[in-house]
């Protein structure tokens, strides 16, 4: 449950980069940081699916800040890296539910509140 709340406090940092919701036109030295210790330790426990899934999330999100440009919501980037986050999100969570043994009817239907 931490790392989840690790890797959506890191997207949202990266959406509010490139919306320019910040002042800086960088993101802090550090801004992954707290998410990154996270997964290391959510890679610790988890079993391999979880974990890699964890670690494609954190990816995604990561790379939507480093390379999102600032203050640029219309450039076709930011639309395709928050698509690579919300893909690997969900991903992450469907899997994260299976092996904690959360019934799900259909797997394939996104978890509640996503469409």
């Amino acid at each position: 449950m931490e790392f989840y709340e690790a890797v959506k406090a890191l997207a949202k940092t990266a959406y509010n980069h490139c919306y320019g919701f910040t002042a800086e036109p960088e993101l802090e030295e550090g801004w992954q940081s707290d998410a990154f210790a996270k997964l290391a330790q959510l890679q610790f426990y988890a079993d391999r699916a979880v974990a890699a899934a964890a670690s494609a999330a954190y990816s995604a999100a990561w790379s939507w800040g480093q390379y999102g440009v600032h203050d640029a919501p219309d450039d076709p980037s930011f639309s395709e890296r928050e698509q690579q986050f919300d893909e690997a999100e969900l991903e992450m969570l469907l899997l994260m539910r299976e092996s904690l043994s959360i019934p799900e009817a259909d797997l394939t239907l996104p978890p509640p509140g996503y469409s």
